[in-house]
């Protein structure tokens, strides 16, 4: 497994990567739900609020900012008034979301998320190896739940 790369994902729901490292359990009844809930917003600075909330799951975040991202490209495209959005601002909420060297160990959040203290606890911490400065997640968690084995 790269050490920078993205974290592994073990499903697509609507379109959006399902991380790994969590278990299925979470999955269907807080990551299914957020990535819906998500669908349904289309305004924009709605989706940036969403997006700076550390308690939502990372993947509906980035999708929250990806929705977000493409509205900002439509209205360039089309010479229409853009979002007003401050668009450098959305990319550093989200940024190490979807890194495996930046994945927080005990919660479901980055360890750049400035407000990791509101994001949800993992069921168990993620064993990281830390050798020469690099950090990788172990390919098993400690409690046995989800861990690697999924990954496409």
């Amino acid at each position: 497994m790269e050490r920078t790369g993205p974290i592994p994902k073990v499903a697509i729901y609507r379109g959006v990567g399902i991380h790994d490292f969590q278990p299925a359990e979470r999955i269907e009844a807080v990551v299914k739900p957020a990535i819906d809930a998500v669908y349904g917003i289309s305004d924009p600075t709605a989706l940036v609020a969403y997006a700076s909330q550390a308690k939502n799951p990372p993947e509906a975040r980035l999708f929250a900012a990806a929705r977000c991202e493409a509205a900002w490209q439509l209205a360039a495209e089309g010479r229409v008034a853009r979002p007003n959005i401050n668009i450098d601002k959305l990319r550093a909420i989200v940024v190490g979301l979807d890194s495996l060297y930046w994945i927080n160990p005990n919660r479901y959040t980055s360890l750049l998320d400035t407000f990791s203290r509101d994001a949800l606890e993992r069921e168990a911490r993620l064993a990281i190896k830390i050798m020469q400065g690099d950090r990788q997640p172990d390919l098993h968690e400690q409690n046995g739940s989800r861990g690697g084995g999924g990954s496409s």
